[in-house]
Formats: structure tokens, sequence, C-alpha cells
């Protein structure tokens, strides 16, 4: 579900906010933004996709100053520490095929969001991607778990 304030910078970006990423860049520095509240912020995701948002601006100098809501650091302020926690308590072939689990979980949710934001697949049935992935994967991880031990051994050193 997309928040609100996403929503709302969704609905006030203008229509062909999205093909100011492909032009070509015309001018250099901020000096043509003097006497402007706004300007349009193009960013890009990891798939390369354009993100144009509209942000207000302040100039100081030879710097531009924007306020960016960004959710990125909660999960990595999240992440990070039970990561580094669970590498500390868990065998490292354990603790890669955890990690290698969560990734195949969340590409085959985003590859079933796609199917349905394409309009390939009806949405219920675009999530039976993710529910065969979340199914083979149970599949592989008792195949792994079987009979395996979680963490190393500490039994004493026999003499």
């Amino acid at each position: 579900m997309t928040s609100l304030p996403n929503r709302f910078y969704h609905w006030i970006r203008h229509p062909s906010a999205g093909s100011v990423a492909a032009q070509e860049r015309t001018v250099s520095g901020f000096e043509h933004l003097r006497g402007h509240k706004y300007c349009l912020l193009v960013t890009y995701k990891r798939s390369s996709e354009a993100v144009p948002t509209p942000v207000w601006f302040g100039l100081g100098g030879r710097a531009l100053y924007v306020r960016s809501e960004a959710n990125v650091a909660p999960s990595v302020a999240v992440g990070l520490p039970i990561g580094a926690l669970l590498i500390q308590r868990l065998d490292a072939e354990v603790f890669r095929r955890l990690c290698m689990s969560f990734d195949a979980w969340i590409v085959g949710f985003g590859l079933s969001k796609v199917l349905v934001t394409l309009g390939l697949v009806l949405s219920p049935w675009a999530y039976l991607v993710w529910t065969l992935v979340v199914i083979l994967d149970l599949a592989l991880l008792t195949a792994f778990f079987g009979g395996r031990r979680l963490a190393p051994s500490l039994s004493p050193i026999q003499e």
C-alpha cells in the first residue's frame, strides 16, 4: 500500500514530469533557479526508473538545499543490527541460506506486483507466483535443514 504522502506527491506531479528525465540537459549549475521556489528533482531507482519529484528548495552560495523524506533509513537501522546479531549466532552457511530465502520471497513478491501493475494478470492470480516461490523455498529449506543444526556446535572439547 502506498503511503499518504507518496500519493499526494504523485497527485501534484505534473503529467509530463516523467519526460524530463529523457530530455537532454540544457543548463548547468543553479543560477537559473534564482527567483524560483520549486524545482523538479529527478532521482533514479535501482531499476534505473526515473522518479521526478517536485521539491521546495533553497540556494546557499554554490549549493542547492532540498529536504527529502526517504524511507531507507528505517530498513537499514533495523536490518543491520539484526543481521549482525544473527551472523554472530548462526553458522555462516545457515545465515547465507536464510538470506537467500528472504531474497527469493522479496523477488517473488516484486514479480507479482509487476504483473499486477502491467495488467498482465489479475491481482489475486498474480500472487500465485509469490505463493509458488514460497512453497518451493520452504521445500528447499526443509531439505537444507534436515538434520542440520542452526548454531555451530558448542560441545566441550574431548581429550
